[in-house]
């Protein structure tokens, strides 16, 4: 009897720690983009770090801010290796289109809000806004149809900017391509940001030992907010994992990578 119930406790303490679905991480296959520099290993991968070396895995899992996501992994630089200055991985957040959920759809300059002064139609280059001395040119973006509250983010409803000037009570903000659709003078505007590409949990110089990762995700909050590091961008609802270098080196390993979502 003693045996049964410690059996039992066993396979239910056993139940509570088991993982949800899983991202598949198995093989070269499992990833799209530069795989020519990614080979398979025994309980992971070696890839060549490269200025542009970048994969990203083909599996999503469904994203509920409710629940808890693991990323976990070892790396370190390969025995005899070249260093590699950087290192960066992270989760990649997809929207219920399939889109990937970017960072200036959600990182927004304080203070910002204004409104068109003028109306401003399908085709122009170039639009006035009432209050533009808050505004950023560089990464900066005008995004429309905004609310003061916040409550639009994620707004996607973006058109890069690569120019200010005042002129008398307005601002002229030039935009970097031409506006693909009307709205009507009056209509909310701010000023959002390019930023990171990923919330990443890795982004140093590659160790020499094996250095063990382990993150726990979970909600969702828009760029900059209290612990969003550990959070989901603002309108995920899938995600996958992705990693890359940003310049030459040596190789570098990974084993045991995994993203699950957490029972």
């Amino acid at each position: 009897m003693k045996k049964f119930i410690a059996a039992a406790l066993s396979l239910a303490a056993a139940a509570t720690v088991a993982a949800g679905p899983s991202v598949p991480m198995k093989s070269v296959s499992d990833f799209i983009g530069q795989t020519k520099l990614l080979k398979s290993t025994e309980n992971g991968f070696r890839f060549t770090a490269a200025p542009y070396f970048s994969v990203e895995t083909k599996g999503r899992i469904p994203v509920d801010p409710a629940k808890k996501y693991r990323i976990s992994f070892e790396y370190r630089l390969a025995p005899g290796s070249k260093p590699v200055p950087n290192f960066y991985l992270g989760p990649v957040g997809f929207d219920a289109k399939g889109a990937k959920v970017v960072c200036s759809t959600q990182n927004f300059t304080a203070g910002s809000d204004t409104t068109l002064a003028e109306a401003a139609k399908a085709g122009d280059t170039v639009i006035k806004i009432k209050n533009g001395s808050k505004w950023s040119v560089k990464w900066g973006f005008a995004a429309f149809n905004t609310k003061p509250d916040l409550s639009d983010l994620p707004n996607s409803d973006l058109v890069s900017i690569k120019a200010m000037e005042k002129t008398g009570d307005v601002w002229n903000v030039t935009l970097a391509r031409p506006l693909k659709k009307d709205y009507a003078a009056g209509t909310n505007v701010r000023n959002q940001r390019a930023g990171a590409t990923y919330r990443y949990v890795v982004y140093e110089k590659v160790p020499t030992e094996w250095k063990k990762v382990d993150a726990v995700i979970q909600g969702c909050a828009r760029e900059g907010a209290p612990g969003y590091a550990r959070k989901w961008r603002l309108g995920t609802v899938q995600a996958g994992l992705a990693f890359f270098t940003l310049a030459k080196g040596g190789d570098v390993e990974i084993r045991n990578l995994v993203l699950e979502e957490m029972e």
